[in-house]
């Protein structure tokens, strides 16, 4: 009898210890999607600069077109003058190199950006190996649960 009660006290305080692990496991999997809906916001935001520097790109590419009309044009007048000519070409090399830099500083943008969202994924892959590293865990924490209770009313049948 003492021994049958000591059983029916050591699996109850495995249920106990099983149920604080399954809390345990069901916070942790929250935190996770918290963090996964986190990661999911940055992405989006992400997304909208991304979206953000291609209108750049647009017009950058439209400036840069705007920057070859007024070459054509001044091309045309170079007859006009010769002190006008040289005013054009540095107001047109400013310019390019403006643009360059702008061009330069886009490229940078996207590449800074393109490694951000290449950490995000790795850091959702290793989210997801973890949410199933916990399921995992969570079943076979239920199906020792399940074999306990299996035991435990085996247990009782005999006695």
């Amino acid at each position: 009898e003492s021994i049958c009660k000591q059983r029916e006290h050591d699996l109850t305080c495995e249920d106990e210890r099983l149920k604080l692990e399954s809390a345990a496991l069901a916070r942790m999997h929250g935190e996770v999607a918290l963090h996964k809906e986190h990661v999911e916001r940055r992405e989006i935001k992400l997304d909208e600069r991304r979206d953000s520097l291609n209108q750049s790109e647009i017009q950058l590419a439209q400036e840069v077109a705007v920057g070859e009309d007024a070459l054509q044009q001044l091309m045309a007048n170079v007859e006009k003058s010769e002190q006008d000519l040289h005013k054009r070409e540095a107001h047109l090399r400013m310019r390019e190199e403006e643009l360059r830099r702008r061009e330069a500083e886009s490229f940078q943008e996207l590449a800074a950006n393109r490694d951000k969202l290449q950490q995000q994924v790795a850091e959702l892959e290793t989210l997801q190996q973890h949410i199933t590293e916990l399921e995992e865990r969570e079943q076979q924490l239920f199906q020792s649960y399940a074999d306990r209770s299996q035991k435990r009313e085996v247990e009782e049948d005999r006695l």
